[in-house]
């Protein structure tokens, strides 16, 4: 996270390998539904690696504003970060020239902190492609002084360091023509082509990280996007927001489409995901200000274990909801001793103020489970 034939042939080959289906939320995947077991072991290598990262960089950095929904006038809701006139941010890219990039310094770094993935923003809500597409070439980095493959550069370095590559892709498109336009066929033959360049020239992908849809179910072919990935990469891994819609829809998925979209994990945002064993989940929280009240830090488990990394500590006494296991034990990784006094009420924990690490104080939890 290379070997590459030439895009184009590589990009018809990909077309031709997907006859069109009717545009209906009513449709069937051809891809075998997996096992549980199938399921867990393609997610084995994401639930041991615990740390990545997650890249926002496009034209709109240049202006250093909010840089999701910073565009005056953009459609389909979000409304209340516009600061910037279209006229100025749809022209940004004309100005976008980082001639300092070095990707294989930014995967450096963050192998040596210690995280195991990247997933790196191919296209946001703009529909600005980080990468020189043959789709809308006008519209992409192609069209930028800079001019040279970003997503190319960003895949080679993190195969070079052993990380695992992911794509961010947004499905919502404030620039494209022919977005939510009739039946949005021709959009879903855009974004589909789009996501078949990105799985097929960059070797192997670990991650497709889907946000934003407006719109209705019916407006999508969500099975054959999903056996078009499937088929390109089998072991990728896919965020629940395919099919994310946020506002109600006037129709409605089968459970078959219902469950494909969900994908493979959660993605709570700016906050801490809620303790489950059933399903996984993956918290993007910016490093940044974080919005809830999640600022304390966060915690991971496996098996009869759980690790509290507290980030944020209170005047006293840190305070967290109650867990159903008893702890057994307790112990400080980072250096101390840290007090954990466990009631119905939930956990209280404590630590002297020159024992608590500066960073990231590590208390490791033992439960009792029957």
């Amino acid at each position: 996270m290379l070997m590459s034939l030439s895009k184009v042939l590589i990009i018809c080959g990909c077309m031709l390998l997907l006859p069109a289906v009717p545009s209906t939320f009513a449709e069937q995947s051809s891809v075998p539904a997996m096992t549980a077991k199938q399921r867990e072991a393609r997610m084995q290598w994401w639930r041991d690696a615990k740390f990545g990262l997650f890249i926002h960089w496009g034209p709109s950095s240049i202006i250093g504003k909010e840089i999701s929904w910073s565009r005056i006038g953009h459609p389909h809701d979000f409304n209340g970060h516009e600061s910037v006139p279209p006229e100025v941010y749809d022209n940004l890219y004309k100005k976008f020239n980082p001639v300092k990039f070095d990707a294989n310094e930014w995967m450096r770094m963050a192998k040596d902190a210690g995280m195991k993935y990247v997933v790196f923003t191919s296209k946001h809500h703009d529909g600005f492609s980080m990468w020189p597409t043959k789709l809308r070439p006008g519209y992409s980095i192609s069209a930028t002084p800079f001019n040279r493959d970003i997503c190319k550069d960003i895949a080679d370095a993190a195969h070079k360091h052993g990380l695992k590559l992911g794509w961010y892709y947004s499905t919502r498109d404030w620039t494209h023509p022919d977005y939510l336009k009739g039946d949005n066929t021709k959009y879903n033959d855009f974004y589909h082509g789009q996501v078949c360049e990105l799985l097929i020239n960059y070797g192997r992908v670990d991650v497709l990280w889907f946000d934003h849809v407006a719109g209705n179910w019916g407006d999508y072919r969500f099975a054959e996007l999903f056996d078009m990935i499937y088929r390109l990469q089998p072991n990728i891994l896919i965020n629940n927001r395919a099919a994310a819609f946020f506002r109600p829809t006037k129709d409605h998925p089968t459970p078959e489409i219902a469950k494909l979209v969900r994908g493979d994990f959660d993605t709570p945002e700016q906050k801490i995901g809620k303790f489950q064993t059933g399903r996984a989940w993956e918290s993007c929280v910016t490093m940044t200000h974080c919005k809830d009240g999640g600022e304390w830090g966060g915690s991971t488990h496996r098996g009869d274990k759980i690790w509290l990394h507290i980030v944020k500590w209170p005047a006293d006494t840190l305070r967290l909801g109650p867990l159903k296991e008893t702890i057994k034990s307790s112990r400080t990784l980072t250096g101390g001793q840290a007090k954990v006094v466990q009631s119905e009420k939930g956990l209280a924990i404590s630590m002297p103020k020159d024992q608590r690490d500066p960073v990231d104080t590590i208390i490791e939890l033992k439960l009792t489970i029957p």
